[in-house]
């Protein structure tokens, strides 16, 4: 779940344009940490398209938009078995706190985010089989739910600020934080689905967005444009890196396709606490303080938003959400396309969950990248480790090709990561994609 920037209020549409306040969740900017760093990002990236609110007046807008978003109906909340650990938050009357300054946890930290984690990705890999023309997101929530609670975990949205359902689902022109209800989902829609689970005493956060049948070129468009600004951003994520620079990749890769940011919703901080410092940005900023390091945070997220040819002056479209709905939206705008996925970098080595079908061996990287590493792949973890040390990444690249040919039942398998030492990182043509200074090999 996406976080509001600096303490701000969020705000409600309600009626006829009217702008109500609710409840702000306050962060901080961050201190600066142990030099032990798990940095996880969990990146959205929310595309508007088609009808601009700031390029329209009242009297253009359509009253009577068949394809508009409208709510449906809320069913009860979901019970959870007394076995299940709570988080802190879960009926109490008070605002869950956030931390002073990015949480550091020690290696029995780590190994628990990455457990719950892996359960976040499984759950909404799951969730995305169920989208189909048709299903309600009340459907989607029940099955996440009973997911989630099966596997020993709770479903952090779930009574978190007075949210009544399991799991996010935001619609179309939803920027974020959509409930789910009775609407059926129809051909074209685009859902975006937002996982958080707490398993024991630590959240892991994803979401990611489905397409719902037939949907038309332009979304297409920007689901590709999307997810290459989530690269992007993920990309310069190492020790040593400014925070500003995350924004700042963000927004120079959608201006290139005349994308706008939106900058009411901010990464943050996760672990122990759901939403937690620090603020990341995901546009370019000026501020000193931003220039804080990645070297020294413990655990972040980066959660990006981004509408098509919007202005700077998007700040004063205010993403209105029914009251006590957390729906964020963007009035007349017909859709949006969010993308959210979970990054981890330590002090020494990034790592990331690639889909395995996504990645290949046996192609030639360009001669000006000098493979020196490789890592196996163990399907929940990227974990790194000397397996190959060739002369020239080609040579790398063929030796995890042969190791996977012959790996016997169960072994450790090559993921096919070969690191660049180059502090500019690799070249390679665009068959390769690039994060920092490791580049990895993706089926075309």
């Amino acid at each position: 779940m996406a976080g509001p920037s600096s303490p701000r209020l969020l705000s409600s549409f309600l009626g006829d344009r009217l702008a109500l306040s609710a409840r702000p969740l306050l962060l901080r900017s961050a201190a600066p940490g142990s030099r032990r760093v798990a940095y996880q990002a969990t990146r959205t990236l929310c595309n508007l398209v088609d009808i601009l609110f700031n390029r329209r007046s009242r009297d253009d807008a359509p009253e009577n938009n068949p394809r508009r978003l409208r709510p449906g109906k809320v069913s009860p909340r979901l019970s959870v078995p007394n076995h299940i650990q709570l988080p802190p938050y879960v009926n109490s009357r008070q605002r869950p706190g956030v931390t002073n300054g990015p949480e550091i946890h020690d290696e029995k930290g780590i190994e628990c985010m990455r457990a719950s984690g892996k359960l976040a990705a499984q759950v909404l890999k799951f969730a995305g089989t169920l989208v189909k023309p048709g299903i309600t997101t009340d459907e989607i929530d029940k099955a996440v739910h009973q997911m989630i609670v099966d596997n020993g975990a709770y479903p952090s949205p779930l009574g978190y600020c007075g949210y009544p359902k399991s799991v996010c689902t935001s619609v179309n022109e939803c920027i974020c934080h959509g409930i789910p209800d009775s609407r059926p989902l129809e051909d074209g829609d685009i859902i975006n689905i937002d996982v958080t689970v707490y398993l024991n005493g630590y959240h892991g956060d994803t979401s990611a967005t489905f397409l719902c049948g037939d949907v038309d070129d332009e979304a297409k468009k920007l689901v590709q444009v999307t997810k290459e600004c989530l690269d992007k951003a993920i990309s310069i994520c190492a020790p040593g890196v400014e925070i500003k620079q995350i924004g700042r990749t963000i927004q120079d890769h959608a201006d290139k396709f005349k994308f706008g940011v939106v900058r009411h919703f901010v990464g943050h901080g996760v672990g122990k606490v759901f939403h937690a410092e620090p603020v990341v940005l995901h546009f370019k900023v000026v501020e000193s303080w931003r220039a804080e390091k990645l070297k020294d945070l413990k655990s972040a997220s980066i959660q990006n938003q981004t509408n098509l040819d919007l202005s700077s002056e998007e700040a004063r479209m205010l993403k209105r959400a029914l009251e006590f709905n957390w729906r964020m939206l963007m009035e007349d705008i017909d859709l949006w396309i969010p993308e959210e996925v979970t990054h981890t970098v330590h002090d020494d080595k990034p790592e990331n969950e690639p889909e395995e079908e996504e990645i290949i061996a046996g192609l030639p990287l360009s001669p000006q990248c000098n493979a020196e590493l490789h890592t196996d792949y163990d399907g929940a973890a990227v974990r790194w480790g000397l397996t190959h040390h060739k002369e020239s990444a080609a040579d790398c690249c063929q030796a995890c090709l042969d190791q996977a040919k012959n790996a016997k039942p169960g072994e450790l398998k090559c993921n096919i990561w070969v690191y660049c030492p180059s502090e500019f990182g690799c070249y390679s043509p665009d068959k390769y994609e690039h994060k920092h200074q490791e580049c990895w090999l993706k089926q075309l």
